[in-house]
């Protein structure tokens, strides 16, 4: 096993999703109201999504795709 870094969010991650079918991909929320999705493989953020509601993000929520990962 391997250690990878997340790096990203300009705020507290709030909470984290990995499917449970062993996929690489993991989805992060935070308090800088964007969700990003990682290739834990090789840390790189394939997706940000902008635009949560204020508070801590819930699953199925609304979001805006943002142009590329870096922030």
């Amino acid at each position: 096993m391997h250690e990878v870094h997340l790096v990203g969010h300009d705020d507290e991650i709030e909470c984290f999703d990995a499917p449970e079918d062993g996929s690489a991909l993991i989805a992060t929320a935070a308090l800088d109201r964007t969700v990003r999705v990682w290739d834990t493989a090789t840390g790189d953020c394939v997706r940000t999504f902008a635009g949560m509601p204020a508070g801590t993000p819930r699953r199925g929520e609304a979001a805006t795709p943002a142009a590329g990962c870096g922030g």
